[in-house]
């Protein structure tokens, strides 16, 4: 009863080892197709479509990000010490562009959280962490 039990065994995983090797698709002619743009698209262009800006490792991703008037740009703090979204790009530059909780800045953002601002005016908007203000990155509104 062993070498049954073995032989129906292998020829389990002989039968799941090709369904899992899958095919290439490949078109008429032999060729691999290539990828449609729409399927390849970039972490930039995702974050942009959906106004998305990570803070990882001390720094805001992405640096820049372009979003069309009307867009709400939300950003979530990934690290572990505590950011702010400050309008300007230092302590001393300060702008109240943001509007925010503070007039011009998001509170301080603890990790996992986050801070939201709606852009319906075109222009540059550059922005630092008033902890740390080599933090800095801007949003470029069309």
């Amino acid at each position: 009863m062993q070498p049954l039990r073995l032989a129906t065994m292998l020829a389990a995983l002989t039968l799941l080892g090709t369904a899992c090797a899958g095919t290439t698709d490949t078109s008429a002619d032999g060729a691999t197709p290539t990828p449609s743009p729409t399927a390849t698209a970039t972490a930039a262009e995702t974050a942009a479509t959906n106004g998305q800006v990570e803070i990882v490792d001390f720094k805001f991703q992405p640096p820049t990000l372009e979003v069309t008037a009307g867009t709400t740009v939300t950003w979530t703090n990934q690290d572990i010490f505590g950011h702010t979204v400050t309008s300007g790009t230092g302590p001393d530059t300060r702008t109240d562009d943001f509007h925010g909780v503070l007039g011009e800045q998001s509170e301080n953002m603890g990790k996992g959280l986050t801070f939201s601002h709606t852009f319906d005016t075109p222009g540059t908007y550059a922005y630092y962490c008033v902890y740390h203000p080599n933090m800095q990155a801007e949003i470029v509104v069309s």
